[in-house]
């Protein structure tokens, strides 16, 4: 996940959405990415990707200055668009990898743009439920693979899954992710309070430090107790 340099939009129109899925599509195929799920949103974006070549760092950093570069240049704007390093939360098992790609497809319908993921026409939603054509640089087979070898049922398996996922209950920061304040409200012990921190890191995309600072522990603690209940 990267987002917005102090809370700024990076996507002004669709024009510029569009623009930046032709880059992302060049950097998946220059760098040998696989990419399974995406969502732009106003002020951040989300990509779940594999990297055979392990060069996350570098398809990032051109992918994010490219698009920056010719951001400023279209809108007449100085300064970095980006804010920082990006986020890379580490996918787990099949399970958790299932679970980002319905939050992130998500994301349009918590933060108020969109009643359905299908109204959202800037993520992978629509393409791998089988609504519109598969951009070139997505990945669906993995995803859809996960519900059934069969294509159509695999596809209204993956649809009803979106669509009984949870919506929230939590107010979303501007950048999209739920507040911590709220993921933890009712971590109430100590095995609820593991899985609020995992949530938080895994799902919401949160640093160990920033959690660590939330809830006023040190952060080898909060990395000692996502490593033990994962």
């Amino acid at each position: 996940m990267s987002r917005d340099n102090g809370k700024q939009k990076i996507f002004l129109d669709d024009r510029d959405r569009a623009v930046f899925l032709s880059m992302l599509a060049s950097v998946v195929e220059s760098h040998s990415w696989v990419c399974f799920a995406y969502c732009l949103m106003d002020n951040h974006y989300h990509l779940l990707i594999e990297t055979p070549n392990a060069n996350l760092s570098e398809g990032m950093r051109n992918l994010n200055s490219a698009y920056s570069q010719g951001f400023n240049k279209k809108h007449d704007l100085v300064g970095h668009v980006m804010q920082g390093r990006y986020q890379s939360p580490i996918v787990k098992n099949d399970n958790h990898m299932l679970e980002l790609t319905r939050y992130i497809v998500l994301n349009p319908v918590r933060s108020g743009l969109a009643r359905e993921p299908g109204q959202w026409r800037w993520s992978s939603y629509c393409a791998t439920a089988g609504f519109s054509p598969v951009p070139t640089f997505l990945r669906t087979d993995n995803i859809l693979g996960l519900f059934s070898k069969d294509r159509d049922e695999a596809r209204k398996a993956y649809i009803r899954f979106v669509n009984e996922g949870p919506l929230g209950g939590y107010s979303i920061e501007p950048d999209g992710r739920a507040k911590l304040e709220e993921l933890f409200r009712e971590a109430n012990d100590t095995a609820a309070r593991a899985l609020a921190m995992r949530e938080a890191h895994l799902m919401h995309g949160y640093t160990m430090t920033e959690i660590a600072n939330h809830l006023k522990v040190n952060c080898s603690t909060v990395r000692r107790t996502i490593k033990q209940s994962s």
